[in-house]
């Protein structure tokens, strides 16, 4: 599950400005100022230029950085020890909650094995409580990593350029491949100029 909590509405032109900062110096006032006065069609060919000879080992430029997006996601504990090797962004996971839920893998329910996992599921949730009655964060250790977790990810463009790539690929691990292709269509409706992912 993919919530969008908050993006810059106007990264596209703070992309542009920067571009134009780096290459003549001024101030990005007043690039910012010159930038919103482009129309849709220029702004696309402009970011078509600067994308169409980036192959896909090649980082998009630093100005990308100046647009910012922040998702909750609601992902298996799998996923999250997947996401969070993305060190370039800000993860804020909130503590395992067995009540939550727990995620299936499709391989898993195309073989018919959800009532053995739910009865699992169902023993290891009881030994999670009794385990944190006797003390504070030792259920975690009978925990498998099927329990979801709700993760806050805050990512700039740039950042997420090369998550896509890496995560959108069709040998990405199936749950973070879900999130990440949820993420590219997102970013393609709200910056279809900069967000060519």
């Amino acid at each position: 599950q993919l919530q969008l909590l908050h993006y810059d509405y106007d990264g596209e032109d703070r992309i542009l400005a920067a571009l134009l900062f780096q290459k003549n110096g001024g101030l990005m006032s007043q690039h910012l100022k010159r930038v919103k006065e482009y129309s849709s069609l220029e702004k696309n060919e402009i970011f078509g230029n600067i994308l169409k000879n980036i192959q896909s080992y090649q980082s998009v430029p630093r100005a990308f950085e100046l647009a910012d997006f922040t998702f909750q996601l609601s992902i298996s504990s799998c996923c999250f020890g997947q996401l969070k090797r993305h060190r370039m962004s800000t993860i804020i996971k909130s503590n395992y909650q067995p009540q939550a839920g727990y995620v299936i893998p499709p391989l898993l329910r195309k073989i018919k094995a959800e009532k053995e996992i739910q009865f699992l599921m169902q023993r290891v949730e009881k030994m999670f409580y009794k385990l944190e009655e006797e003390k504070k964060g030792l259920g975690s250790y009978i925990l498998t990593n099927a329990p979801r977790v709700n993760v806050i990810f805050h990512v700039n463009l740039r950042e997420l350029y090369h998550f896509s790539r890496l995560r959108s690929d069709k040998h990405a691990q199936w749950e973070i491949r879900e999130i990440s292709l949820q993420i590219d269509s997102l970013l393609r409706n709200l910056f279809p100029n900069a967000a060519q992912l």
